[in-house]
């Protein structure tokens, strides 16, 4: 086999991990930017409508043009389920639930920024299911919801909402397009430590995003938790740079 060959079966599988404000929105736009700009399609997926103002600032500053983005379909997913989809390919953007929107996703690249806001959309969306209903059911026992104003999901099935967002990850990372995913840490109990690492299994590659400043500029950085199953603690410098750079050995 050629190695030209191999390039081009390749698929990356990347996880951007981090506390808000270091970088991981920046490097997941470095790469979609990138991809668009070689005529590759893109999926953003990005309920926290993060992702959509740095793209409207970073065009109003002059700093991307047009062909930077033009090849990038935003889906935006305020919540877990909707029962209207508004499908507005041909101008680039998805509106809709993550649930009636997922098997939408793919792309030669697709982004999802972030992983915890999904977890939260879930969560409302099954309060709000039982409040409806008026009850719910832990282990076949059926409870009664007394208070409806200050009903909020019982702990018993945090656990459920993990399993969900490692499952839909997994299947997202078995298709064949390139993958980003962003995640802030879940906690510190032992619960959603083993959901992290599990989440962190699924990937090729973990870095977690920190930053630096440098005068008036922030200068990213990351450590490489993981690269290709082999656990590491690498520092590198000038993170952004160096994504698109691994993206551009399977792209080009």
């Amino acid at each position: 086999m050629k190695a030209e060959v191999i390039s081009k079966i390749v698929r990356n599988k990347l996880l951007l991990y981090g506390a808000t404000g270091t970088g991981k929105t920046h490097c997941a736009l470095k790469v979609a930017f990138y991809f668009s700009e070689k005529g590759k399609s893109v999926h953003y997926l990005d309920p926290e409508f993060g992702s959509q103002k740095e793209i409207y600032r970073l065009l109003e500053s002059g700093k991307i043009k047009e062909e930077h983005i033009e090849n990038i379909t935003m889906f935006i997913t305020p919540s877990w389920k909707t029962k209207d989809v508004i499908d507005d390919k041909e101008n680039g953007v998805v509106i809709g639930g993550f649930a009636n929107v997922f098997d939408m996703l793919g792309a030669d690249l697709v982004i999802i920024d972030s992983m915890n806001e999904l977890m939260r959309m879930h969560k409302i969306y099954l309060e709000q299911k039982f409040i409806g209903q008026g009850y719910y059911i832990v282990k076949e026992n059926e409870y009664k919801i007394k208070d409806k104003e200050t009903f909020t999901l019982p702990w018993n099935f945090y656990v459920k909402i993990y399993d969900d967002l490692v499952e839909m990850v997994y299947k997202l990372i078995l298709k064949k397009f390139h993958f980003i995913c962003t995640m802030h840490p879940i906690g510190d109990t032992d619960t959603r430590k083993k959901v992290e690492q599990d989440i962190f299994k699924k990937f090729d590659t973990v870095i977690e995003t920190h930053y630096a400043v440098s005068g008036s500029e922030k200068e990213w950085y990351g450590i490489v938790m993981k690269n290709r199953g082999a656990d590491s603690h690498v520092r590198i410098d000038d993170i952004d740079h160096k994504i698109v750079k691994m993206f551009s050995k399977v792209v080009e």
